[in-house]
């Protein structure tokens, strides 16, 4: 029998919850009727309490890879903004461009990503990508400096042109079919572990030596993936899969092997000029270093690959872009190429900009709000009126949906046409955002341009004519990163 103490304890406890949750309702209600807040569409749940029915067609389209056509079919039927309980945690779905901007700039410190991200913690650690507040600034401030423009620009000490030379020796020179993807990943292995750990796995060289640790590094990104995208948090616990453990421990070796040798040279007093080995100077725990070298060395790797391999796939579909390109480029093919040579490139710069819009290597990105905040707009049918966000509330918001709203980018937004950015009024700001936004933009975009760049106009000078030699659609295949299934097929011939 519980004492009269207990009791007593035990009601003043609950009386204390209850007066809690009636004390946010009626200041939530307050502020919203003060700011003439308004509510947004609802998406028609049959389970009201957790979501599970809406969660269900996400798995669904996951299996199916309609992840992104399931995203247009929503915003199509209920708004560019509208709100659906996932696991009941209210999420707020938006193809709004204004919404990003209030999120990722507007009221950047009212939002963080620790609580929706942690679910991949087992690879991602609490690198940059997975840290909010104090903790994401201080390793924002370390890994800056090495993705800076002057730093980026130094292509020969980046080792680009000797790992580029490796892939042309690669490639077909008869017309025969090639899947690029592969081979752009080897590359991108190449240049990413030399750039950040200044030694590289000479995958170009040897696939076989990179080939058990590109396998695992794909698989644990995929798993990530859909622990981060789909299942978050609370549900990652049902991703049982064995293999992606062992995947994981592959790829934490590989980074821990190279941290170690990073805090040795810091030791010895011998450090380079190499990412790792300035982040070394910085902290020598060795879990603090593996997580940052994986939040670095993901997007460093994948995001190149995976562009270039999208750039191929659509230039060998539209013969005259690349015909385009190479009368932009031959011009100066006698000149070495330089970063600033790169960008002088007016119209490459907008097959690359056409390739991120079209088929952006990041579909979405979520946000928790930390502090309840009032966006100016995005409530109401018309998402003209005040916008209520309260703490907790997730907010998503899909670029790829974004980037392909024919309300800004016309009738034409399916179709790759890199010619619109020469008349493009007025110019996107948050209508076209591949990396992102404000304080927490992708540091390494500039790095994912010159790698690209770079090794798209050393091809062009060399081969006159692309061919595709693969009819299937881009079809999704969902990793850390969005990449097509059937990676770039083409047929090269020689100039």
């Amino acid at each position: 029998m519980k004492s009269p103490t207990f009791r007593l304890l035990f009601g003043g406890l609950l009386l204390f919850v209850l007066l809690r949750i009636i004390y946010s309702r009626l200041k939530r209600r307050s502020i919203i009727r003060q700011y003439g807040c308004k509510s947004i569409p609802r998406y028609p749940h049959r389970d009201r309490f957790f979501g599970i029915d809406l969660f269900l067609r996400y798995k669904k389209a996951f299996e199916e890879r309609d992840f992104k056509g399931l995203n247009q079919r929503l915003f199509s039927t209920y708004g560019k903004v509208f709100e659906c309980n996932f696991l009941g945690t209210r999420l707020i779905k938006t193809m709004n461009p204004d919404i990003t901007k209030y999120v990722h700039a507007t009221y950047f410190d009212n939002f963080g990503v620790e609580k929706i991200r942690s679910g991949a913690e087992y690879l991602w650690g609490d690198g940059i990508t997975v840290t909010e507040g104090e903790r994401w600034a201080a390793r924002r401030k370390l890994i800056k400096p090495a993705f800076d423009a002057v730093h980026i620009s130094n292509l020969e000490n980046r080792g680009l042109e000797k790992h580029v030379e490796r892939l042309m020796e690669l490639l077909p020179r008869d017309g025969e079919t090639v899947d690029l993807m592969p081979l752009f990943k080897r590359l991108s292995l190449d240049t990413a572990s030399e750039f950040i750990f200044g030694e590289s796995m000479d995958a170009l060289l040897n696939p076989d030596a990179a080939k058990d640790f590109l396998d695992a590094f794909w698989y644990a990104q995929k798993g990530s993936g859909l622990r981060v995208h789909l299942l978050g948090k609370r549900l990652s616990f049902l991703h049982r899969d064995p293999k992606w453990y062992q995947s994981c421990d592959i790829a934490i070796k590989f980074l821990d092997e190279r941290v170690d040798r990073a805090i040795d040279r810091v030791k010895q007093g011998k450090p380079t000029d190499r990412l790792i080995d300035q982040m070394a100077q910085a902290s020598s725990d060795r879990l603090t270093l593996r997580s940052q070298m994986q939040n670095v060395f993901t997007p460093a790797h994948d995001g190149a690959a995976v562009t270039l391999s999208n750039i191929f796939f659509h230039l060998s579909r539209n013969p005259e872009a690349w015909a385009k390109l190479r009368a932009e480029i031959l011009p100066t093919a006698h000149l070495p190429i330089t970063y600033d040579l790169l960008k002088s490139y007016n119209f490459l710069k907008n097959v690359v900009r056409e390739t991120h819009r079209i088929t952006p290597i990041s579909v979405l990105i979520q946000r928790q709000c930390i502090k309840p905040v009032v966006f100016p707009t995005g409530g109401g049918n018309d998402g003209m009126s005040p916008l209520y966000v309260d703490k907790d509330d997730i907010v998503e918001m899909n670029f790829a949906c974004i980037m392909k709203d024919s309300s800004y980018w016309g009738e034409d937004a399916e179709d790759f046409r890199p010619e619109r950015w020469e008349s493009l009024r007025p110019r996107p700001t948050w209508e076209y955002t591949p990396f992102g936004g404000g304080p927490r933009v992708c540091p390494g975009f500039r790095l994912v341009f010159a790698e690209v760049a770079y090794t798209l106009v050393t091809i062009l000078r060399k081969y006159k004519g692309l061919e595709s030699r693969d009819d299937r659609p881009w079809t999704e295949d969902t990793r850390s990163t969005f990449q097509n299934l059937h990676g770039a097929k083409v047929a090269l011939m020689l100039a």
